[in-house]
C-alpha cells in the first residue's frame, strides 16, 4: 500500500534557521512521530527553469545516498507550489558555527582528526556514486547531536555519467575554490579535495582560510598564484 503523500499541515515549524537564494530552511517536528528533522522550502512558482531542474536534482541526489556522513533525506513533497525537502537535523548546527564558537581558538587535534576522517569518508562514498559537491565548504557540513561530521546542501552539486567526466559551470564559494574553477578549465573531483584542504586548514588554524583578499579578483590571482 502506496504510503500517503506528505503536506505541510503534517509538520510544526518551530523556527527559521536560514536562507538561500530560493530557499527558506526550517526546524521542524513532525506531527506523527514527534520527530524534529530539517524542511528545506522552495517556491517553486518563483525559480526560473534552471533553479527548478537544481531543486529536483537535489532531491534525486539526496535520496541516492544512505550514509553515515552524509545528510540523510527522509521525504520531499509539493505543496501549494512550495517544494519541500525533508532531512536529518543536525542538533549542533555546522562546522561553520563550531569553528567561530571557539572565537579563534584552535580545537583539540583528536576533533580535527576525527571530523576530517568523517568528511573525507562521506566524500569519497559522494564520488564513488559519480557526484561532486562542487561547494564543500565548513557552512555546508553539519555537526549532529552525536558529534558526528555529515556533509549536506546539495544544492549545486552534479552527477556525472561516469568518474573521469569534467564539469564546466563555476560554482561555489570564492574562498574554497580550486585553480581549474579560477581559470575557468574544466574540473573534476579533484575540486572538492582541494575545498575539503580548506576547510581542514579553517579547523586547524581557528577559522584562517588559506587564501584571503579584498576581493574575489584579487582572491583568484592569489589562488592561482600558488600554483605557479
Amino acid at each position: 500500500m502506496q504510503r500517503p503523500q506528505s503536506t505541510r499541515d503534517d509538520f510544526d515549524f518551530l523556527r527559521k534557521v536560514g536562507r538561500g537564494a530560493s530557499s527558506v530552511v526550517f526546524k521542524a517536528r513532525r506531527k506523527a512521530d514527534n520527530r524534529v528533522y530539517c524542511v528545506k522550502e522552495i517556491d517553486m512558482s518563483a525559480v526560473v527553469p534552471e533553479e527548478e531542474e537544481q531543486a529536483l536534482l537535489e532531491v534525486q541526489l539526496l535520496a541516492s545516498f544512505e550514509h553515515p556522513y552524509v545528510i540523510r533525506y527522509y521525504d520531499s513533497f509539493l505543496d501549494d507550489e512550495i517544494l519541500h525537502i525533508v532531512m536529518e537535523w543536525a542538533e549542533h548546527g555546522t562546522l561553520s558555527d563550531r569553528i567561530k564558537s571557539e572565537e579563534g581558538k584552535v580545537m583539540k587535534e583528536i576533533q580535527i582528526w576525527k571530523w576530517t576522517l568523517q568528511i573525507t569518508v562521506g566524500l569519497n562514498h559522494m564520488h564513488e556514486k559519480k557526484v561532486l559537491h562542487r561547494d564543500l565548504k565548513s557552512a555546508n557540513v553539519f555537526i549532529t547531536a552525536n558529534g558526528d561530521a555529515k556533509i549536506g546542501d546539495l544544492g549545486v552539486s552534479r552527477m556525472l555519467n561516469n568518474t573521469q567526466e569534467m564539469a564546466h559551470t563555476m560554482v561555489g564559494t570564492p574562498y574554497y575554490l580550486s585553480p581549474e574553477l579560477c581559470e575557468g578549465s574544466p574540473y573534476n573531483v579533484k575540486s572538492d579535495v582541494w575545498a575539503l584542504g580548506c576547510v581542514i586548514f579553517e579547523m586547524c588554524t581557528g577559522g584562517g582560510l588559506p587564501f584571503q583578499a579584498s576581493n574575489q579578483g584579487a582572491l583568484i590571482l592569489r589562488i592561482l598564484s600558488c600554483c605557479l
